[in-house]
């Protein structure tokens, strides 16, 4: 376990104050992170709670992805770290106070170009940049600091996730190697989730060519810090192929007797991610690694050398959401907020919409923002809703969470050449924020 205080406390999830954090995380970009956390700022007034973040996102523009890690200190700063640092424990970097607002309607404004929505509990977000063409989606993770007789010294404990309640419908966007082209997939699968870590997936529905079979086995499990790993054996060897062919530099030492430094020094894959604290949602992404594991290892047992910063050359996310039952269409009804990116031609383009669901199958689509050069527009939708949360989206595959708050699906059209997926909150204007 990191023994590093954040000075979180007990967490009572404040949508404002991970708002900051979701914001805070887009405005770094690829700038160089620091190793070590920063000290906890004085709360303000505004923001007198604090909250940690894990995120996955994926650019089209970049085909690239990232794995996050967020952490709020009670105001508008925010460290933000890669999840992949030289002791796996996640880097952090000093982030200036960003500005954000929420539009008159009650969305989310990020940067100028990021749009997202929150929901009613603040421990999920989602920001759209309809600039990088990318969709992030954050989880919170809930702490507790509280002594007690197993934890005497009040030392920080990351509540894990129960993962085994019911099933999971997952949808995942990932460029599958394809000869010499990376090609863009969606792909939906049901996953059961056993207490011992082991689970299997069933592909039942996506766009696209994929790697693996229709049922394939998975493992999965949280380190003390509630970090999600996730291994998906197909998919793992596909990407790592890749990844070892692509040429990416790496500086593999020899000592004075010409012996390696490190052993294995390779490009590895791994696929991390997080998940709300009631387990209803989880998420994940496959990014590149530097797996450098010092033969001789110093005194702090650092498994290896992640190179630190930003975006990583591997494109995959993936949203999972637990099954209900009893559900129709009725459960999607009202406003929310949509992020859409695709691939239209070979093209990369995003959208964020008003999306307004009557609660009997059909809605409207109204375009509020859309990447340079496309025209915003409304469009008419159908949707059904099975019982157990599986959704049909204007003829397209999704995913409906139990409460009807959030929406993923397949927003891909491949008879007109674009494949891509949508996430959707619905409009949860947080208190205070009315004005």
């Amino acid at each position: 376990m990191n023994n590093n205080k954040y000075n979180l406390g007990p967490v009572h999830w404040s949508r404002s104050a991970l708002i900051v954090a979701a914001v805070a995380a887009t405005l770094q970009g690829c700038e160089k992170l620091e190793t070590k956390p920063k000290d906890p700022t004085v709360p303000s007034p505004d923001f007198v709670l604090s909250g940690l973040q894990y995120a996955s996102e994926i650019s089209l523009q970049r085909d690239q992805g990232r794995v996050m890690r967020s952490i709020i200190s009670g105001n508008s700063r925010a460290g933000l770290g890669d999840l992949l640092d030289k002791s796996g424990n996640g880097g952090y970097a000093k982030i200036n106070t960003p500005k954000y607002k929420f539009d008159d309607a009650g969305f989310m404004n990020a940067s100028g170009s990021r749009y997202g929505g929150i929901s009613a509990a603040g421990d999920l977000f989602f920001l759209t940049d309809v600039a990088a063409i990318s969709t992030t989606f954050y989880a919170g993770v809930k702490v507790d600091e509280t002594a007690t007789a197993e934890n005497p010294d009040g030392d920080i404990v990351y509540q894990k996730p129960d993962l085994t309640q019911n099933d999971y419908l997952c949808i995942e966007q990932t460029y599958f190697p394809s000869g010499a082209d990376n090609k863009l997939t969606v792909q939906i699968h049901k996953a059961t989730l056993n207490a011992d870590g082991n689970g299997v997936l069933q592909r039942i529905g996506g766009t696209g060519v994929g790697a693996g079979s229709e049922s394939r086995a998975i493992t999965y499990s949280f380190d003390d810090e509630a970090i999600l790993n996730w291994s998906d054996p197909p998919l793992d060897e596909a990407f790592d192929e890749v990844v070892q062919n692509a040429g990416y530099t790496l500086d593999c030492p020899v000592d004075n007797n010409g012996d390696p430094v490190y052993d294995p020094c390779r490009w590895s894959v791994r696929t991390l991610g997080g998940a709300s604290p009631d387990g209803r949602v989880f998420h994940f992404s496959r990014v590149a690694w530097k797996e450098q594991v010092p033969v001789n290892p110093p005194e702090d047992d650092s498994p290896g050398n992640a190179e630190v910063g930003g975006w990583r050359p591997v494109a995959s996310s993936a949203i999972c959401l637990r099954t209900a039952t009893n559900m129709a269409n009725n459960v999607l009804q009202g406003e929310y907020w949509l992020g859409v990116v695709i691939e239209d031609q070979d093209i990369p383009q995003a959208t964020f919409s008003r999306l307004t669901l009557d609660g009997a199958g059909a809605g409207v689509d109204s375009q509020i923002r859309a990447s340079s050069g496309i025209a915003t527009r409304d469009l008419s939708v159908s949707y059904n809703v099975e019982s157990n949360g599986e959704l049909s989206y204007s003829g397209r595959m999704g995913i409906v969470s139990g409460d009807g708050e959030l929406l993923v699906f397949d927003a891909s059209d491949p008879a007109n050449g674009k494949i891509g997926f949508g996430v959707a909150m619905k409009n949860q204007k947080p208190a205070g924020q009315e004005e």
